[in-house]
């Protein structure tokens, strides 16, 4: 579809070179930016657990096999179709198999956003000045390969089928059930996908669109399919709960004014966003109420910041370019292209300075406090692992929440531990929130030791536990590295 507004020509050669650095300056903002990203993530550990199990017992399980502590049944894992992907990978390739994972995955999503707002009539010039203004959004979601990452691309990939069938009629709604299928296997983001189809259904409904019925007879078979999952009907009541429960203690599932980092990004994205509603009217931003939806789920939690970017990109060039700025940038173009692109390339090649010696292309398991310098928010206890395979330990661990998957995937089925990164999945809500409490020292913190007797303690060294634990009777250091304690109980 060709622009509203035409872009400004230049001589052939000139005007390649011009797309060539402003493409360049975007690759190297988006190079940086996946180095944010090189750590492995501690939720892949459990899901690659899951699927460990599924493949040696040819069955999903029910039961959990990995806490020594109370689990709920049945446990239900939403990510367990991209847990096998994830274990097929590593077991197959290695961690350059889930980095290629994820920056294919990436490469699909921009391209497939792309694809989406030139159809819908964005010319290239709104899109490529408009790019900047999310990639900070994105990051949260291009962390070392999530689950998340499928959900951001099938988003994508449902926006574009929406708009084919606006454009080229409903038949193309046909492909869009098998992929939400796979889609409720790989993620519960899926729900996503569901409102979208609600929300574009009414809005052509209230619009006096025939199609409106497809849109919503989609909808009605993509809610059928949700049982077609290896925990049928029973998935339906565990996310109901998932959906609702609050996560205090997880950063990225509080509220998006906690964090001036991207707080910052979002508003300067809304108030582009307030620009062209005020400037074209409701009536004449197709699926609005789509991108309103996804600004509220940004608002009430970071973790939806990489959702609301990828369907704030979707559409927001598309409404600016039939304002008139877009015609200022043309003009702003027209007269100062050489240094915008200047400006671009000097941004594109210092980002790109930073981040080849950090190789983005390569998956990094953080260990030690070098890492931690480097940016490093969760090292993992190799140390201690390595320990415990020396001596051949079988025992009950109690460990950090986000690092009992890890303990799983390297020593199970020798070790099992008191919790880990599947929170509800697997958990009582009040038990993980307990050894929060634990770790933090609260008052009532011995009492978790009585109720959950562990025979091994592993402490992160400097956390508010490891002054008061090294002095309560019972208990001897067993290992110690620079980064972790591991206590033994003398009677065990």
């Amino acid at each position: 579809m060709s622009p509203l507004i035409s872009e400004p020509r230049a001589p052939t050669k000139q005007r390649r070179l011009l797309v060539f650095l402003l493409v360049f300056g975007l690759a190297g903002m988006l190079l940086r930016l996946l180095c944010a990203g090189v750590d492995l993530d501690p939720d892949l550990f459990h899901e690659m657990c899951l699927a460990r199990a599924i493949v040696q017992t040819g069955q999903v399980p029910l039961h959990d096999a990995f806490a020594y502590t109370p689990t709920v049944y049945p446990v239900i894992h939403h990510e367990w179709g991209s847990g096998m992907i994830f274990y097929w990978l590593m077991t197959r390739v290695g961690p350059a198999g889930l980095m290629a994972l994820r920056l294919g995955l990436i490469a699909a999503l921009l391209a497939t956003l792309i694809i989406v707002t030139r159809r819908r009539g964005a010319g290239w010039l709104c899109i490529l000045l408009t790019v900047p203004a999310t990639l900070i959004l994105f990051s949260i979601g291009f962390t070392t390969v999530r689950a998340q990452l499928f959900t951001m691309v099938f988003t994508a990939g449902l926006l574009l089928v929406l708009n084919l069938s606006d454009m080229r009629g409903p038949r193309w709604l046909l492909i869009w059930p098998p992929l939400h299928l796979i889609w409720l296997n790989l993620h519960g983001g899926f729900v996503v996908g569901l409102g979208i189809l609600f929300l574009h259904g009414s809005e052509r409904s209230l619009r006096g669109k025939r199609i409106a019925w497809a849109y919503l007879g989609t909808l009605a078979v993509c809610l059928a399919l949700i049982p077609v999952n290896p925990y049928g009907w029973a998935y339906l009541p565990f996310l109901g709960k998932s959906l609702t429960m609050p996560r205090p203690q997880i950063n990225e599932w509080q509220p998006l004014w906690v964090s001036p980092f991207f707080l910052g990004s979002y508003l300067i994205t809304i108030v582009l966003l307030l620009y062209c509603i005020v400037k074209l009217r409701p009536r004449r931003m197709a699926d609005l109420v789509i991108l309103l939806f996804a600004v509220a789920m940004a608002l009430w939690h970071i973790r939806h910041i990489s959702l609301y970017a990828t369907i704030w990109l979707a559409m927001v060039p598309t409404y600016v370019q039939q304002t008139p700025l877009a015609e200022t940038l043309r003009q702003i173009w027209q007269r100062w292209s050489g240094r915008i692109v200047a400006l671009y390339a000097l941004a594109g090649l210092i980002c790109l300075i930073i981040a080849l010696p950090q190789r983005p292309w390569l998956a990094r398991l953080p260990a030690t406090l070098a890492d931690r310098r480097n940016g490093s928010h969760i090292l993992y206890p190799t140390g201690a692992v390595d320990f415990f395979r020396q001596n051949h330990i079988q025992a009950n661990v109690l460990a950090p929440f986000e690092l009992g998957g890890y303990l799983s995937w390297e020593l199970s089925p020798d070790i099992k531990v008191a919790v880990d990164g599947r929170y509800e999945v697997a958990y009582s809500p009040n038990l993980v929130e307990e050894f929060f409490r634990f770790y933090a020292a609260r008052p009532g913190w011995q009492d978790t030791l009585r109720r959950y007797p562990p025979d091994l303690v592993l402490i992160p060294r400097g956390w508010p536990l490891s002054r008061p634990f090294a002095q309560i009777p019972g208990w001897t250091i067993a290992y110690q590295d620079q980064v972790f304690t591991l206590y033994r109980r003398k009677a065990s």
